[in-house]
């Protein structure tokens, strides 16, 4: 072994060990990082998956939301257009009403059931729900009250200052009215439904 310098081997082999080392280090490093890139690529692919699919999905929801709101907006005002309807409907029975059986709150019905004809007949004036009062008799039913003074009337269920305007059908109460002068009692003769 004399031609190999044994102090020559002894650096280079102490000099290669950490080059080597350093070496390795240095390719497991970039290893490391190649992997770790692919994982971090598969998650960014997986990502904008679920981002394309976030969007589609919130494009869709926004349609969907878009064709709620329209038909929201039609049933409101479909629902609008028939309360209209209803509103102008309620108009024109009420003046059918005023212009057949006058301007007062038919407050009492007969059902046709009951009557002869078979139909309903509405009446003005004091009936049933005034039991409770002290004056209530029962000659009183279907009584109409006219003040000859607009400030006495306390009751304009049953009261008024003008009876033809009042009610249309009635008579004059000739045992109510003896010796009657601050008002005077009509009996409501009734209202059909056509007449």
């Amino acid at each position: 072994m004399d031609y190999i310098n044994m102090d020559y081997i002894n650096i280079t082999v102490l000099t290669g060990i950490p080059l080597t080392m350093g070496y390795l280090i240095f390719h497991i490093y970039f290893i490391i990082n190649y992997f770790h890139n692919i994982n971090l690529r598969k998650e960014y692919i997986e990502l904008e998956k679920t981002d394309n699919l976030k969007s589609g999905e919130i494009k869709r929801l926004k349609l969907v939301n878009d064709k709620i709101n329209l038909e929201l907006k039609q049933f409101k005002l479909l629902l609008e257009k028939k309360e209209q309807e209803k509103k102008e409907q309620e108009k024109k029975e009420q003046e059918k009403k005023e212009i057949n059986s006058g301007l007062g709150e038919l407050r009492y019905k007969i059902p046709s059931d009951k009557t002869i004809d078979g139909k309903e007949i509405y009446y003005h004036g004091i009936g049933h729900l005034e039991k409770d009062y002290a004056w209530w008799k029962p000659n009183k039913n279907r009584c109409i009250i006219e003040y000859s003074d607009k400030g006495k009337i306390k009751h304009p269920e049953w009261e008024t200052d003008n009876i033809s305007s009042f009610c249309t059908n009635y008579r004059k109460s000739e045992s109510l009215n003896k010796r009657r002068r601050i008002k005077t009692y009509y009996m409501c003769m009734g209202h059909k439904e056509n007449q």
